[in-house]
């Protein structure tokens, strides 16, 4: 398929869509993240054509013909920052290593006019982020951190973005089960949203300020790994007790998080793919969502209806940190019960957002990848959900 031409005045009586420009943005959108395939490791990879070289789009209307230009520019820069999602989370964990994605981070974020600092593990001592090395330390390859700043002349607010990248999950000694262990190269899905996301902001040269901090290790089983009942310091100076070395993304993610701190940004979103504990409860119809600001969370699901990435919010009342507590440190990883899970996950990150600053968690598990139900999602891998809904809050907090 060389090329595509679209009548877009027949999109115009479209069923639930405010302006002919969002009809037209909205079937471009689709249209082109339908268009997508992973198969570089084969040895021959397919020589069909992935999507059309080109589209060409028109209409009578002569208002929209002005705004065709801007939202074509817009829907490619999307695409291009979705897929990239996508190809960051079907990475085998073998390529998609902590130090090549910190590489490859760097390397995308620079070319965008992006400053990018990364952090080996000497520095994350310097910093005490003890409960991050405590889940890398069982790995042969190094974590690395990515900090990313985007500030643009005259910024007029800055947001913290923190996101998980658990290049492959093992689970450590709490070892998981072997079917579908393969799928755990998809944990840092959280990080490569962020990532996509942050791109998309500077692509579109939005006027706030964004720091993207990403966290990539692995989480490997060997003799020197952290054993379930260790206690370790986070970077705040809290105690955690790792009564379960498969929760350690929220190990990961509480130190960065503090750290995210020291860049007095205005507000904290973080993502991961966090607890299996969210598609039980939610499905894979939406990600779960948690805050410590109702109004703040709710414009973030609000933004979610918009792009059709939904979101549900959970509670996070302080009594579900009562079945967290344990007699030998301030708290422990995991609860008693089993109950709650993915709200158990949320109430821990609570912990280690300072007073006065406004924040958001994504439990991504149930939505990073699998989503083929939706027809403009790959039936398998990585899907690029929450892409969109991410950078648009960047532009409009």
């Amino acid at each position: 398929m060389k090329s595509v031409v679209i009548h877009v005045d027949s999109l115009l009586d479209s069923k639930g869509v405010e302006s002919p420009a969002q009809a037209v943005e909205a079937f471009l959108q689709g249209f082109m993240l339908s268009q997508y395939r992973f198969d570089k490791y084969k040895r021959e990879p397919s020589k069909e054509a992935i999507g059309p070289d080109k589209v060409t789009l028109m209409t009578s209307d002569k208002s929209l013909k002005s705004a065709l230009d801007a939202i074509a520019t817009d829907v490619a820069n999307v695409t291009e920052c979705v897929k990239m999602t996508r190809d960051w989370s079907n990475e085998p964990p073998n390529y998609g290593t902590p130090e090549y994605l910190a590489n490859e981070a760097a390397r995308i974020a620079k070319a965008h006019g992006i400053k990018a600092t990364i952090l080996g593990e000497k520095e994350m001592k310097k910093e005490k982020m003890n409960l991050l090395l405590s889940v890398s330390v069982g790995s042969e390859r190094e974590a690395k951190i990515v900090v990313l700043d985007y500030n643009p002349k005259g910024a007029k607010k800055t947001i913290a973005l923190v996101g998980k990248g658990v290049t492959f999950d093992s689970g450590g000694i709490s070892i998981k089960p072997s079917l579908r262990m393969e799928e755990m190269k998809h944990d840092m899905t959280g990080a490569a949203t962020l990532f996509g996301s942050a791109i998309l902001a500077a692509k579109r040269k939005i006027k706030n300020r964004v720091i993207t901090i990403l966290a990539f290790t692995e989480n490997m089983p060997d003799g020197r790994a952290t054993q379930p009942g260790g206690v370790i310091t986070a970077r705040n100076g809290l105690t955690v007790e790792v009564v379960n070395t498969d929760a350690e993304g929220r190990l990961i993610l509480a130190d960065v998080l503090d750290y995210a701190h020291d860049f007095k940004p205005d507000c904290i979103v973080n993502a991961a793919t966090l607890t299996g504990a969210v598609v039980v409860a939610l499905g894979k119809q939406c990600c779960g969502i948690m805050g410590n600001d109702d109004a703040f969370v709710q414009s973030l699901v609000k933004l979610g209806q918009d792009n059709f990435e939904r979101m549900w919010q959970l509670p996070l009342f302080d009594e579900y940190m009562d079945d967290m507590r344990t007699d030998c440190a301030d708290m422990k990883n995991v609860g008693n019960d089993g109950n709650g899970g993915t709200i158990r996950g949320g109430i821990f990150l609570k912990q280690f957002i300072r007073k006065g600053m406004k924040w958001a968690h994504l439990d991504i598990a149930a939505t990073a990848w699998g989503m083929g139900h939706i027809p403009y999602y790959p039936r398998k891998g990585g899907s690029g959900m929450h892409v969109r809904t991410v950078a648009q809050f960047l532009a409009e907090f």
